[in-house]
């Protein structure tokens, strides 16, 4: 075997095409290096490589089989009986010293380059491990057709069919009339995927011995070719040696394939380099050892498994390995459906969450994942605050419209995200382990929600959730049942029938607790109104609008209807010492003589003399100020049934929140709370810092390196060679 590499080496070195084709190699290499250098992404080199290796190495190889071919070198190696697996391995071995020598040069650059910053060292060498792995399969393949070809122009055209293959792998399997687990199983088994899986900080080991797999067979296949040449083939004892060899590879990799789906994915895939961002936490880890309950982690992804990110199901999968009770599965979203529809998460983005048990589920988005905390108000904003600001203002530019508001949404969105100092967080740790606390946990209080379609507004119900809230819709006050331990009547644009009237007051008769939240535009509701009256509560009167008088409560120039409100006493808001704005609330009439056994006192309301109520008639037209003092928020006990009524939708959104630096969400999980006896606590799980491999090369560095790696170095490989080939032929 060592003779025939010398021999197969010394060919590739004695011709000028292999040192071209080694320049245009080097070459690439050096243009990727200055382009990825800078960016930190020196693990990335190989996979830009790999469109220029599919096109240069069959070129060595179809050169080296014309001189195989002309100097009849195989007929010597059978006369000094040298074997067929020995000239099909030196041959093989020779090709590839000679294509991974610009290889050599990536490996180099790590040591070069770390004093410019942090490198991902690992993904660098796993990453050129998995391209030498690519590479020795394209080889073997193209070997392998050449051998069965013995025509020299068709043997060239064809020992391109493997590159076109591994480039073009998914379209082709897509053209075969195969079913979906053949199918799997095909684009499982992708070369170029396989090789792909080694740029990500792990060492995958299932993608290991599938690369294996094949350049075994193929070495095998190259063997039997030889044989066949050689003439021994045709005997009986070498056709039986042939197919059983073939059959102990197939059981082979079939074992491995059943063994691989048997090993946890985290032992498949240690990691190379300890990724900060996408660690675990100490106390995720304390939490889930006292997990009791089953837990599964929905993964959505659109494409299934081979389209996941890479850091996030290794995530994902370490998680689980916390607790025999966690469980990770990630779902294919264009084809498994019907986990989407079962959970209502059709509106998820890609790459989000779905955190389930026996009890309540929970949504969770990727980009609630992940916060931006702007230096420059470190002295305004925790970074809770900020994380909750920056969230509010986004679901305000993407899903509302409030006239002049909205420029003034833009102009301090583009200042947060146009800041000098941004540093980004990974906050996924302490999300799903809140999650998994929140479906797991025994005291997390339901609330339904009746009213207009989607009213609820995405930052209020992620700020309820993170206090322990687990909400479902229902069609109508018939629905309540018994496990309802709030019930959110959210801006109802109808009346109320008579018979969900009645169930409503059933169920407060019963001790329930309801949560009113009504807008001005919407006030005309005599079956509603008659069960807040049982309760001494009414509207003051249709279509009106509170406004605050007193300019040291107003919260803007223009509009007299936005405005800080008074807050009344009570075991509500004894704790809150923060701001509530109110929006476009109407006024609540309390009644002077409540009914029997009622308790009814104010939370929220204009000011004590400056108060002003604005009457719109059915026309459109206003109606005459008043100077009185206006409730806009009120709650009232009968027994064990609690109604809280908060006359203003706008207040509990996101603009309510921006407008108040967060105390409107405070004050309403406060009230619910105490409706509730919330006890409910979440997980204490710090942030961890967003780690990112960036090279700190200036432009004129960058110009550098270009010249260095892209011209200077392969014509130092390629003048010295053409004159020593010069030399070599002129003697």
């Amino acid at each position: 075997m060592f003779s025939v590499y010398r021999k197969e080496l010394k060919l590739y070195f004695r011709t000028r095409l292999t040192y071209i084709l080694l320049a245009i190699l080097l070459a690439a290499v050096g243009v990727c290096t200055a382009i990825l250098a800078p960016m930190g992404g020196l693990q990335f080199i190989p996979v830009y490589l790999t469109p220029v290796f599919l096109i240069v190495l069959p070129l060595f190889q179809i050169f080296a089989d014309r001189r195989q071919k002309h100097t009849h070198f195989e007929d010597c190696y059978f006369a000094t009986g040298i074997s067929p697996l020995a000239i099909t391995v030196g041959r093989f071995l020779a090709a590839l010293t000679v294509c991974v020598i610009p290889l050599l040069e990536l490996a180099l650059l790590p040591a070069l380059l770390s004093a410019f910053g942090n490198i991902p060292v690992g993904s660098v060498y796993t990453s050129i491990f998995g391209c030498v792995l690519l590479i020795s399969l394209l080889l073997l393949a193209v070997q392998a057709i050449l051998a069965a070809i013995k025509n020299v122009r068709v043997g060239a055209v064809c020992a391109y069919i493997p590159s076109v293959a591994f480039y073009l792998f998914h379209f082709l399997i897509s053209l075969l009339p195969l079913g979906e687990t053949p199918l799997a199983l095909l684009t499982a088994i992708n070369p170029i995927g396989l090789f792909y899986a080694f740029t990500y900080g792990r060492f995958p080991i299932a993608d290991l011995c599938s690369l294996l797999f094949g350049i075994a067979l193929l070495l095998t296949v190259g063997t039997l070719l030889c044989k066949r040449r050689r003439g021994d083939f045709t005997l009986p004892k070498r056709r039986r040696t042939a197919t059983v060899l073939a059959s102990v590879l197939l059981v082979l990799a079939l074992l491995v394939s059943m063994g691989a789906s048997l090993v946890p994915e985290r032992l498949l895939n240690p990691a190379v380099n300890k990724s900060e961002t996408f660690s675990i936490v100490a106390a995720t880890k304390d939490y889930l050892k006292t997990l009791s309950d089953n837990v599964t982690i929905y993964y959505l992804v659109d494409g299934g498994k081979k389209s996941a990110d890479t850091d996030m199901q290794y995530f994902l999968y370490d998680l689980a390995e916390l607790s025999p009770h966690l469980e990770v599965k990630i779902v294919n979203t264009a084809k498994e459906t019907a986990v989407l529809e079962r959970y209502g998460a059709t509106g998820l983005s890609d790459q989000s969450f779905i955190v389930a048990s026996n009890k309540r589920h929970m949504l969770l988005d990727q980009n609630d994942l992940y916060y931006y905390y702007n230096a420059d108000l470190q002295m305004t904003f925790s970074a809770l605050q900020y994380a909750y600001l920056l969230s509010a203002y986004a679901n305000y530019l993407q899903t509302q419209s409030y006239g002049e508001y909205g420029e003034q949404a833009v102009a301090y969105g583009a200042q947060l995200y146009n800041a000098q100092t941004t540093v980004a967080y990974f906050d996924g740790c302490a999300r799903l382990t809140n999650a998994i606390h929140y479906v797991a946990s025994d005291d997390a209080p339901t609330a339904k929600i009746f009213g207009s379609a989607d009213a609820m507004d995405a930052s209020l119900s992620a700020h309820l959730i993170a206090g322990g809230y687990y909400f479902e819709n229902i069609a109508s006050p018939l629905d309540i049942g018994d496990d309802c331990d709030l019930l959110i009547l959210h801006t109802p644009q109808t009346d109320l029938t008579e018979a969900e009237a009645a169930a409503l007051s059933s169920y407060l008769a019963k001790g329930g607790k309801v949560f009113l939240i009504t807008s001005c535009y919407y006030a005309n509701m005599p079956n509603l109104h008659s069960v807040t009256r049982e309760f001494g509560l009414d509207v003051m009167a249709d279509r009106n609008i509170v406004c605050e008088s007193d300019t040291d409560y107003s919260c803007s120039i223009s509009r007299s209807d936005y405005f800080y409100s008074h807050i009344a006493a009570h075991d509500i808001t004894k704790n809150f010492d923060g701001l509530f704005t109110v929006i476009t609330a109407h006024a609540i009439k309390i009644a002077e003589t409540p009914p029997e056994g009622v308790t009814v006192l104010p939370l929220l309301y204009a000011g004590e003399t400056t108060g002003s109520l604005i009457v719109i008639y059915d026309n459109g037209e206003e109606g005459e100020e008043t100077g009185e003092k206006y409730v806009t928020a009120a709650v009232a006990q009968k027994g064990d049934g609690t109604l809280l009524w908060l006359a203003s939708p706008d207040s509990a959104t996101a603009l309510g929140y921006s407008l108040s630096k967060g105390g409107n969400f405070v004050l309403i999980e406060d009230a619910a709370n105490w409706m509730t006896s919330n006890t409910y606590q979440g997980i204490t799980v710090p942030s961890t810092l967003i780690s990112t491999y960036s090279l700190s090369i200036g432009t004129n560095g960058v110009t550098v390196l270009v010249v260095l790696l892209a011209f200077v170095l392969p014509l130092c490989l390629l003048i010295p060679a053409m004159v020593f080939l010069y030399k070599r032929k002129k003697r």
